[in-house]
């Protein structure tokens, strides 16, 4: 190969590189003090150049870890270019939530309303950057050995 198809393939492979890349990751953690499980879904395009997205949509389910009768969380967060809608559900009552990103605040609401009543501030704290990391691409998402306080239950950058 000569050295100008050496160059014009390797530009050529570069400009392939440098798109939009797309993800769907799954995660699940455990905050074993308040007693809760997270499973967050996000999905998302991830701009060229960039590191994490902010562009995409997220599921987020959060569960008692005993047997009890708290509610189920579920949060829906729809992103676009830096505007966020976040909706979320406490059993069948219906909570929405103004904050550009699920944040400590607006998570400590949530759980509270579901009667969880001794929160772990430090989990709490934690959670919220956990589901925001998920959001954000796989750069962003916390893996096993990444956590003070939550346990890393799994971690699928491949979930459909």
């Amino acid at each position: 190969m000569t050295l100008s198809k050496f160059i014009i393939a390797s530009f050529a492979i570069f400009l392939a590189s440098c798109g939009n890349s797309s993800f769907n990751t799954q995660a699940i953690y455990d905050a074993p003090v308040t007693g809760y499980r997270i499973t967050v879904s996000g999905s998302g395009t991830i701009e060229s150049g960039a590191d994490i997205s902010n562009n995409g949509i997220g599921k987020i389910s959060i569960s008692p870890l005993l047997k009890n009768n708290f509610p189920k969380i579920i949060i829906s967060i729809n992103y676009q270019n830096g505007k966020n809608d976040i909706i979320a559900f406490i059993g069948n009552k219906k909570v929405i939530l103004e904050r550009p990103h699920l944040a400590q605040d607006n998570l400590t609401q949530l759980l509270k309303l579901a009667r969880y009543a001794n929160l772990e501030m430090a989990e709490v704290s934690e959670s919220a950057e956990a589901i925001n990391g998920v959001l954000g691409g796989p750069k962003a998402t916390i893996m096993n050995g990444q956590s003070d306080h939550l346990i890393v239950i799994d971690v699928n950058y491949n979930y459909k």
